[in-house]
């Protein structure tokens, strides 16, 4: 979050100093800002993959749509089972249940798809480090995504265990 307020601060100083420039004449001092503004893109483009951050957004979201479903179902039986089942299926009941987590990315990745409309995606930018801003949030869920898997695919698979023994 630390290039995001860097970014953000810059692209303020950049706007500022245009509407300044714009109203009242003098020296192109925005160009200064410009440039930096470019260079701090430039340099955090490593750690934040902008360009690829939509396309991975739409294929995360559709991959886990179908398991979306299945989480909303296991949400719901561990409420009204009894208390092993309500032990068992512990991790789809919780705050960090998997439909608040795939709601999260669902969410995210509508607005940065903001890119599909190509005069606001340039008006919003200008405004603010939107695709930026929206990039690291999508890391955030992602990560939280990767680390909560394993403990959801164990308990599916324990719970069709179980199912396989009780036929």
């Amino acid at each position: 979050m630390g290039y995001f307020f860097l970014i953000a601060a810059i692209q303020a100083t950049f706007l500022i100093s245009f509407a300044l420039f714009s109203f009242l004449g003098g020296q192109p001092y925005f160009l200064a800002a410009g440039v930096a503004l470019l260079v701090a893109y430039r340099f955090t483009g490593g750690q934040v993959k902008l360009l690829e951050a939509y396309a991975y957004g739409m294929s995360l979201d559709v991959s886990l749509g179908k398991f979306a479903a299945l989480a909303e179902v296991l949400g719901r039986m561990s409420t009204t089972g009894g208390p092993h089942l309500k032990q068992l299926l512990a991790p789809f009941a919780g705050a960090k249940n998997p439909r608040a987590v795939l709601a999260r990315a669902s969410r995210v990745v509508g607005f940065l798809g903001v890119r599909q409309n190509y005069i606001l995606h340039i008006a919003v930018n200008l405004l603010m480090p939107w695709d930026f801003f929206w990039t690291l949030r999508l890391e955030k869920v992602r990560k939280e995504v990767k680390d909560r898997l394993p403990l959801w695919l164990e308990t599916l698979s324990e719970l069709e265990v179980f199912i396989s023994l009780a036929e």
